[in-house]
């Protein structure tokens, strides 16, 4: 965002070369699973395979008002149709893209104390897997994405009990309910607003499917916006 001169040209405390910096401050980004990382040969193949769109990380300059001076910040992601930028991911819409194609490595997820709604509870997520699932039935494609996730209570804001099974079992509700959301948003924006494949669906059915593929890949695009995607989330 913004001009890459600034970017490239931008001085840091720890580091003097600026794409060293860049690259340190990516992985430290990614590890929260609110960015993603792209090479060259990733966005390349996204862009040359007829079945996706590529997907790059957004960085951008802020005013740092402690330091009086700038510095630089990761922030979600950029989303594009073959070689035209569309728009952009927000953290958590980026997230949700992660969750989707398997990249959530860590991070943090904030729900409400079941036993206080005003205060939070906060979860390390320790690991996650998903997996993809077209299914063709009666000409109609429809898509099932599962995610499997697996937390620590990391901080709590009010007094939740351990030792109550219950409770825990409400835990993972909200949990799941947030990643459920994080996943539903970036379908929205990505597969219905921009009509843009960037979670390997069409990879998915091209794989399952290559018969009819052959026909579905002609009119994709025009598909992808109306594909019927069921998200389940055992967290």
């Amino acid at each position: 965002k913004g001009k890459a001169h600034d970017i490239i040209s931008a001085k840091h405390e720890q580091e003097n070369v600026p794409a060293r910096a860049i690259d340190n401050l990516l992985k430290s980004r990614v590890a929260t699973s609110m960015a993603v990382k792209v090479t060259l040969n990733d966005f390349l193949k996204n862009l040359m395979a007829p079945y996706s769109d590529p997907i790059a990380c957004r960085i951008e300059m802020i005013q740092d008002h402690q330091m009086k001076n700038q510095r630089m910040r990761f922030t979600g992601a950029s989303v594009f149709n073959k070689d035209k930028l569309v728009g952009f991911l927000d953290q958590y819409e980026t997230r949700g893209l992660n969750w989707i194609l398997g990249k959530v490595v860590s991070g943090i997820i904030v729900v409400k104390s079941p036993l206080d709604e005003t205060k939070n509870v906060a979860i390390e997520i320790i690991r996650a897997r998903s997996k993809i699932t077209p299914e063709i039935q009666e000409g109609e494609i429809k898509i099932t994405v599962e995610v499997e996730e697996e937390g620590n209570l990391a901080e709590q804001f009010s007094d939740v009990e351990l030792t109550n099974e219950k409770m825990f079992e409400e835990l993972e509700k909200r949990k799941a309910q947030v990643i459920k959301n994080e996943i539903q948003s970036v379908l929205k924006k990505a597969q219905k607003e921009w009509g843009v494949d960037i979670f390997g669906f069409g990879k998915a059915v091209h794989s399952k499917y290559p018969k009819e593929w052959k026909t579905l890949q002609t009119k994709w695009r025009d598909i992808l916006p109306e594909i019927n995607v069921e998200v389940r989330v055992d967290a």
